[in-house]
């Protein structure tokens, strides 16, 4: 269906045209079957999350893979968890999630410990915890390092070192990260769009218009729902969709974010706030 047809049927759907209406419900659901959604690095952003999740669900896709970077700076990480936990979808702990447990090859610097250290204080249960406090602690610390299907596979960082690490950027990184990979390969990290392939590696607003997958192994990134890093402070998340993949921005409610961050404790909300604005 071309996008002419799809506003067509939008526009007589939102006048009361109930054939229109089921026309644009069955084209949905036929891509989102066939889509996949790819999403990372949220950090405690729900408002971000949530204009995700609900771009999603409108879409008609019910295959999602979120790959970690689910807590630390943002003013919500138990109820992001929550969020994540309700639904049926894949997901996965990247390396300020281990971190957050106690675990993990990150080394911090003194701006990211306190961070790591105010979100595990959010989140691990103390003796007189809840149960839910409890069953969300446990879920959190059970999320798998990487997700594999036949010629795809779902890390936070590389294929063979899943939390640390980003996709390549040079002919040498190439050919370490290339070998681990049959067709391809979704990390997060960056918080920008990129592609990675053999000789070839954008990044950001060149991918604005998406990417047609050509032959041979790529490395995608989807962007970050929750902290940009790309000057756009609009979440942003990946569908693909057969051969192509395209990234999705989205405004979602970020003064009620930055509301929440000012009356926190977060120890680093005053720069968390410029960064969050400015998408840096």
């Amino acid at each position: 269906m071309s996008d002419a047809r799809e506003r067509e049927l939008e526009r007589r759907a939102a006048a009361g045209d109930l054939e229109a209406a089921r026309a644009l419900e069955l084209e949905r659901e036929r891509r989102g079957a066939a889509s996949l959604a790819v999403l990372s690095d949220v950090h405690g952003n729900l408002e971000a999350l949530d204009a995700v999740l609900a771009d999603i669900d409108a879409r008609g896709i019910v295959d999602v893979i979120c790959l970690g970077g689910l807590t630390t700076y943002g003013p919500d990480p138990a109820a992001v968890l929550d969020r994540l936990r309700e639904r049926e979808l894949v997901c996965l702990r990247g390396s300020y999630d281990a971190a957050v447990q106690g675990e993990g090859p990150l080394r911090p610097n003194h701006r990211l410990r306190q961070a790591i250290d105010w979100a595990r204080d959010k989140l691990q249960p103390g003796f007189l915890a809840r149960g839910a406090t409890r069953q969300r602690w446990a879920w959190y610390r059970e999320l798998p390092d990487r997700h594999d299907r036949p010629g795809l596979i779902a890390v936070h960082g590389r294929p063979d070192v899943p939390l640390n690490h980003h996709l390549p950027n040079d002919a040498h990184s190439e050919e370490d990260y290339f070998r681990h990979v049959e067709r391809l390969a979704f990390g997060g990290v960056l918080h920008l769009p990129c592609v990675s392939r053999k000789g070839e590696h954008l990044r950001g607003s060149v991918l604005a218009e998406g990417y047609d997958l050509v032959a041979g192994k790529v490395a995608i990134c989807p962007g970050s729902v929750g902290q940009p890093h790309d000057r756009d402070p609009r979440a942003c998340y990946a569908i693909l969709r057969q051969e192509r993949v395209e990234w999705i921005r989205l405004d979602y409610d970020l003064e009620r974010t930055l509301r929440k961050l000012e009356q926190s404790n977060q120890p680093q909300r005053r720069l968390l706030i410029e960064r969050l604005r400015m998408g840096i």
